[in-house]
């Protein structure tokens, strides 16, 4: 599965079961499942291993597909130094991730958040953690250059951040207003 085909599919399951059923999960779990877990256990690429990891989070609800999964529970646990866990208990879920320039950046947490991992070799280290927004975090934009990264939130603003080898900084901060239209 080529890597853009892979984050199409890591969407659609994580909507197929976050929407209300319409009979297609069924059918997509058994397309789809046996793929995910092959490039959780198979890939080199980190990216790759974490899209593969959102996709099957969403399984979890699906009793089917609990019972699949069981099937590969042995084969899907991996050392500690090979693996990672995002900590949401404190502030909620992280559907935002960045991945640039080896670093992990992760976001939407509902306290206006934004996490730097390091990716190094096989283990991810959390290097920052910023709370610059007031509210959750709901997006974020890596520029064509590479350099910068726009963060959007709740609160109603767009920050501007430099990428550094210590993490992000952040330069800029515009506050939204309301456009009005008028004809």
């Amino acid at each position: 599965m080529t890597k853009k085909c892979l984050s199409i599919a890591t969407w659609l399951i994580y909507m197929l079961y976050n929407l209300p059923d319409t009979g297609v999960r069924d059918a997509a779990r058994k397309a789809l499942l046996d793929q995910f877990i092959y490039i959780l256990q198979s890939s080199k690429n980190l990216e790759e291993k974490i899209l593969a990891t959102v996709a099957l989070r969403s399984f979890i609800s699906d009793p089917g597909a609990l019972v699949e999964l069981g099937g590969y529970a042995k084969g899907l646990m991996w050392s500690y130094s090979e693996g990672f866990e995002l900590d949401t208990s404190m502030n909620g879920e992280v559907p935002s991730l960045v991945n640039i320039k080896g670093r992990l950046i992760s976001s939407s947490h509902s306290d206006g958040t934004i996490k730097v991992w390091d990716g190094g070799k096989k283990a991810l280290w959390l290097i920052q953690e910023v709370r610059d927004h007031a509210k959750a975090v709901t997006c974020l934009y890596v520029s064509p250059s590479s350099d910068k990264i726009y963060s959007g939130s709740l609160d109603k603003t767009i920050r501007v951040w430099v990428i550094k080898q210590e993490g992000i900084h952040c330069i800029r901060s515009m506050m939204l207003k309301r456009l009005s239209v008028g004809w």
